[in-house]
């Protein structure tokens, strides 16, 4: 989708998780869907018990300057613990 980044994965976490951030640049860009079922994480790991482990979404990227950015995302356990889980480098082509 044009101006659109689409973002996913899936964390495992015996706190819980809570909310996963996307920054560009440092910049938070929001918050992405979290508890995306993903049967096949809960059938690898069943001693989470957790078949919402996946999260993801589209991430708005048509505000950026034309160029490489850089891309974080952290996940934030429901006690307040944050895991940097992914840094990547995107370029912006307009």
């Amino acid at each position: 989708m044009r101006g659109k980044l689409d973002i996913g994965g899936w964390v495992l976490w015996g706190e819980g998780l809570r909310n996963v951030v996307v920054l560009i640049d440092n910049q938070p860009s929001g918050s992405i869907q979290v508890n995306v079922p993903r049967p096949d994480v809960a059938k690898g790991y069943p001693q989470y018990e957790n078949p919402g482990a996946g999260w993801g979404g589209p991430i708005d990227i048509s505000n950026l300057a034309p160029g490489k950015h850089t891309v974080s995302v952290q996940a934030y356990s429901n006690a307040g613990t944050m895991h940097d889980v992914k840094t990547f480098t995107v370029n912006v082509v307009k």
